[in-house]
């Protein structure tokens, strides 16, 4: 709990917050025994208070929140008659967050991996700053915040080292802005805060491997225990913030879709995790037999998108050049077809966020071969072509695949009978349907099968249905052609 300077308050609009105790709000009332909360649409001036409620020990003032919960804002010193006296207190809600950053890049790594020997950071966004401007607070006596930091093992942290003999403490932190980091943030980069990747005097790793949770709570005078959520727990948001995770381990990488069969001509997309910020070359792996031409072509990136960068047309191919693990040699570029575009869209270099994550997204056309296809992502150490630089102080391989089904489709036209016809662009049976003239008048009509004219012409067969003559039969000659021509049509189908 708070010590006691941080419970005094000085006259004027001092900011106190639902489920703070034991507040000493002598300087804030005057000579007044009750304080008048005005709601929406009513004035202290004129009218009459929403709200009144009995001071009693103004040495021992607590916001409950029963009452206060639904009534946040400035209590007014009350006579007893209009107009209200000065504001003595301004009752708010308190908010709590808190989030993880790299001290590498200044960004957020809450959610994301970081690889061990990383300097991590935590920020606190609160509207208690104020607290701190009370009258005799001690920044370094009455810090009324903690941070907490689990490991994977359960074990909770009050402090962390960054380095084998300094720990900074994760309690007692003051803040007095709306937004403050535990230790100085860059730029430029600095080696303060949590290293992730410290030993001990045997050169084990004093945080291991594994998922970290992080938060901060405070229970400034009381406030933790005196304000619940509905449920009766802590109240997450108000009085601790809520947890953030990090992962910390060995550099990995994984790579997952968003569909694993998608129909030919529509989208899908790829998401990589790993290390944030790091840069991988994806393509999709093990093409390099096909012609990249008509019903022979593998899906492509989508161009123009964030975080992926193509090698130019006409070269240099530097992306292309990389030389994968378990390709006897071979690059990436010669893994892929030459056509379109020189091959060029079909791999790709991708940087991963701050956060460590990047989503890519791949397109497919009617023209793209039915088959199951390898989307791969690597880093790896450059070959003899030294190729690509950005891969130059690069060691050890790290890479992840992930499988997509590509299948055609079929669309169904309904028209005077339900057809279903292949998807557009594929190739079509061959078959001659039959053509009859509509004008071919029945008592004419032969019904010799070669005077049955086939045609050439991809037009679909007509229904056909007998036709009554006036006496209300049917003509022997159209019925036996009619027959003959349905006959001729299904042995051609066949």
């Amino acid at each position: 709990m708070l010590s006691l300077p941080g419970s005094i308050l000085s006259a004027g609009e001092e900011d106190v917050f639902i489920g703070e105790e034991g507040l000493d709000i002598t300087g804030c009332i005057g000579n007044v025994t009750l304080l008048a909360w005005f709601g929406p649409g009513s004035g202290s001036t004129s009218d009459a208070p929403s709200y009144i409620i009995d001071i009693g020990d103004p040495t021992s003032f607590y916001i409950a929140p029963a009452i206060f919960i639904d009534k946040t804002g400035p209590w007014y010193q009350w006579y007893g008659s209009p107009p209200a006296g000065p504001v003595a207190v301004n009752v708010l809600e308190p908010y709590l967050e808190t989030g993880i950053r790299s001290q590498a890049t200044g960004g957020t790594v809450s959610y994301g991996n970081v690889p061990q020997g990383d300097f991590l950071n935590f920020f606190i966004s609160s509207n208690m700053w104020t607290v701190s401007t009370r009258p005799g607070y001690d920044p370094s006596r009455d810090g009324f915040l903690s941070y907490k930091v689990k490991s994977p093992e359960g074990t909770i942290y009050s402090g962390l080292h960054q380095n084998r003999t300094y720990v900074i403490p994760l309690t007692g932190i003051s803040i007095d802005s709306t937004y403050e980091t535990w230790v100085p943030a860059p730029p430029p980069y600095n080696e303060n805060g949590w290293n992730t990747g410290v030993t001990d005097s045997s050169g084990t790793l004093i945080y291991g491997p594994g998922l970290y949770e992080v938060t901060v709570e405070t229970n400034l005078n009381g406030i933790k225990e005196n304000y619940r959520d509905p449920a009766g727990a802590d109240y997450i948001g108000k009085t601790i913030a809520y947890p953030q995770l990090v992962t910390i381990g060995s550099d990995t990488l994984t790579l997952t879709a968003s569909e694993s069969t998608i129909v030919r001509g529509n989208q899908f997309s790829v998401t990589l995790r790993g290390m944030p910020s790091e840069v991988y070359i994806i393509w999709v792996e093990n093409t390099g037999h096909m012609t990249g031409l008509l019903k022979d072509k593998p899906p492509t990136l989508r161009a123009t998108q964030s975080g992926l960068r193509f090698d130019p047309v006409s070269g240099p191919y530097t992306f292309g050049a990389y030389q994968f693990q378990g390709g006897n040699d071979r690059t990436v570029k010669e893994d892929v077809p030459t056509s379109p575009e020189n091959g060029t869209l079909y791999y790709g270099r991708v940087s991963l966020s701050s956060t460590g994550s990047r989503t890519i997204g791949w397109q497919t056309t009617p023209d793209t071969k039915d088959r199951t296809y390898t989307i791969r992502a690597e880093r790896g150490p450059p070959g003899p072509n030294g190729l690509p630089d950005i891969f130059s102080k690069v060691t050890d391989y790290v890479s992840a695949e992930v499988d997509i089904e590509i299948k055609k489709g079929s669309v169904t036209i309904v028209a005077d009978t339900e057809t279903s016809v292949p998807e557009s662009g594929e190739v079509l049976p061959d078959i001659t349907p039959i053509t009859v003239s509509p004008t071919v008048h029945p008592e004419t009509m032969s019904t010799a099968i070669p005077e049955t004219r086939i045609s050439n012409v991809s037009t679909p067969f007509p229904m056909l249905s007998p036709v009554p003559t006036p006496s209300g039969g049917l003509s022997p000659g159209l019925a036996l052609a009619s027959l003959v021509m349905l006959v001729l049509f299904f042995y051609r189908r066949s």
